[in-house]
């Protein structure tokens, strides 16, 4: 385990903590942690457990997320993002956004679209889903 940092994730005024759990050839798999008091909380997904945020992968496909206020309610919400081939340059992909619910996560809605993809890594609409951006850090 080791830490891939700390933010303010669920808008509470303290940090939680990203954890790589394990990792892959080209993808990080992190626990998110909270501290209250003496305890150490891992935070799960409503009805699935402890959650899994997955980062990284190959050029033309991948995974990653972040915390924001997507709504403009105030309250960040974590959303996870993965895109692949779906045929040929066509790429589909997916955001996947939560709500915080104090040390765990709520499922909220699916997003989903496509676009063309010419291979390059750089490309910001693929680059950005190897990534994740929370508060002050981003791990890829």
């Amino acid at each position: 385990m080791a830490l891939r940092g700390l933010a303010d994730a669920n808008g509470d005024g303290l940090q939680e903590a990203f954890v790589s759990l394990s990792r892959g050839a080209a993808n990080d798999f992190m626990g998110v942690f909270a501290l209250t008091g003496s305890e150490l909380i891992q935070v799960e997904e409503a009805g699935e457990g402890p959650l899994l945020i997955d980062v990284g992968g190959p050029a033309d496909f991948g995974s990653g997320g972040a915390c924001k206020d997507v709504d403009g309610d105030g309250n960040p919400e974590l959303v996870l993002f993965e895109v692949h081939s779906a045929q040929g340059s066509r790429h589909a992909w997916k955001k996947d956004i939560y709500e915080w619910e104090g040390f765990r996560v709520l499922f909220r809605e699916k997003v989903t679209g496509s676009f063309e993809y010419r291979g390059r890594k750089d490309d910001r609409r693929v680059g950005g889903f190897h990534e994740f951006r929370c508060g002050g850090f981003v791990t890829y």
